[in-house]
């Protein structure tokens, strides 16, 4: 008797503990990353073709769309996004936050969310998201403006972004565009020239986007999404998102340079 009693009080310990194992894996499809990957794939995409007219003269053709478009295999990339997530992803903080984005509001707020971000993906969409950006009561400016600040949104971005070009050149380095004649230091200091207008363009991005993906919501549901960031599973999960979708873009960075590289020495054009 002795031995199913402590039988069944170990499977009543053990039953919390399995479900809260299983919370960065739920929290990663509450989050739809799967949906949210896809939609940052067509952006890769899309980057692709502006590198084609912008670095290789509009020669690479299908070829290069060809091996863009496999780098940026939606299907692949998310597959390990969500791998690493859920290995990343403290078990308690996703299990604090599940509820929320498994519930009506925490749902809504996802949607917009990726809905937002597919809007951006044409020019007239962008535009539409920087003049709703500018047109916006001071009251809802101030609580984004709170919202990026909280979240070190601008900094964790810029700081993902150089890094993600540091890789793109260590690619094309790789590949042998630079013909040796760029070390190491001129990259990062390449790079660093870069900074005061990708952190000007990551900003206006930001403020619009967050701006057309927020506009639906009530400043009490704001706020309660606001609260939610600020909590310490908040900052958890914000900081496994940033650190899994970083490592993904360096390495598709740097493959896309390595390919760009083979590109511009003629061996595919």
């Amino acid at each position: 008797m002795t031995r199913v009693i402590n039988a069944v009080a170990f499977a009543a310990v053990a039953w919390p503990a399995m479900a809260m194992a299983d919370a960065p894996a739920d929290l990663a499809e509450a989050l739809r990353l799967r949906d949210v990957v896809e939609v940052m794939s067509q952006e890769g995409i899309a980057q692709g073709r502006a590198l084609d007219t912008d670095l290789l003269g509009g020669q690479g053709g299908r070829g290069w769309e060809r091996r863009v478009a496999r780098i940026y295999d939606a299907p692949d990339l998310a597959d390990r996004v969500i791998a690493d997530f859920a290995s990343e992803m403290d078990p308690a903080a996703a299990e604090e936050v599940l509820n929320f984005f498994e519930g009506g509001a925490g749902r809504e707020i996802v949607a917009l969310e990726i809905e937002a971000r597919r809007a951006m993906l044409d020019a007239e969409g962008e535009e539409a998201a920087h003049r709703l950006a500018a047109e916006l009561p001071t009251a809802r400016r101030d609580r984004i403006a709170t919202f990026v600040e909280e979240l070190d949104l601008l900094e964790r971005n810029v700081a993902g972004a150089m890094n993600a070009n540091l890789a793109f050149y260590a690619g094309l380095d790789q590949g042998g565009a630079f013909g040796g004649e760029m070390n190491e230091a001129g990259i990062i200091d390449e790079v660093w020239a870069q900074a005061p207008d990708l952190r000007r363009e990551t900003s206006d991005w930001l403020s619009a986007y967050l701006a057309l993906a927020y506009a639906p919501l009530s400043d009490a549901e704001f706020d309660a999404y606001l609260n939610l960031n600020r909590s310490a599973a908040g900052h958890e999960m914000n900081a496994a998102l940033f650190t899994v979708f970083d490592a993904m873009f360096e390495d598709v960075s740097r493959e896309i340079g390595r390919v760009a590289a083979t590109f511009m020495g003629g061996s595919e054009l």
